[in-house]
């Protein structure tokens, strides 16, 4: 469109698709950027990915991290989709089986502010009455209690999600 990465000087291989957008980026390389008004952005702006409705507001940014930002709710609208999550070393989400009532999850993934959901997956053992978390050291692990019972040996499912 036009004006569209008017202000480009030495970026390289940026793609701009709409009126008046990519404004601000100077140095910044390898942007696709689809949608008009797009501007403010940083100068060194490099490996992102956003489109934008034509009045400029970004709806979905994917960084230059792999970050994926959603300007509104996510909505899934067909019966039978769903989010996946990929599970192991490190993860946010997973299932672990307890032992004498106790599992520590370790993973760099947990902060001071995480909210962190437990689902039992099967009631093995004795059973207390709920599971809680009952430590955490961020960025390094939690630990899940069977409330009431060493005997528990249930696998329980756990995800991890931050306040945005």
């Amino acid at each position: 469109g036009c004006n569209a990465g008017n202000n480009v000087s030495t970026g390289a291989q940026n793609t701009f698709l709409g009126y008046n957008t990519g404004l601000g980026i100077t140095t910044g390389s390898y942007n696709t950027i689809i949608g008009a008004n797009v501007t403010g952005l940083s100068a060194t702006l490099t490996n992102n990915i956003i489109i934008a409705d034509s009045q400029g507001n970004i709806r979905f940014q994917a960084d230059s991290t792999g970050i994926i930002s959603i300007g509104g709710s996510l909505k899934i609208t067909t019966v039978g989709n769903g989010l996946f999550i990929k599970e192991g070393t490190n993860a946010t989400s997973g299932v672990v089986t307890l032992v004498a009532g106790v599992a520590t999850i370790n993973t760099t993934k947990v902060t001071a502010t995480s909210r962190i959901q437990l689902t039992r997956q099967n009631t093995a053992g004795t059973i207390g009455s709920s599971i809680d978390v009952t430590a955490r050291t961020a960025g390094t692990s939690f630990t899940i209690t069977s409330n009431g019972s060493v005997l528990d040996t249930s696998d329980v499912a756990w995800i991890i999600i931050e306040p945005s």
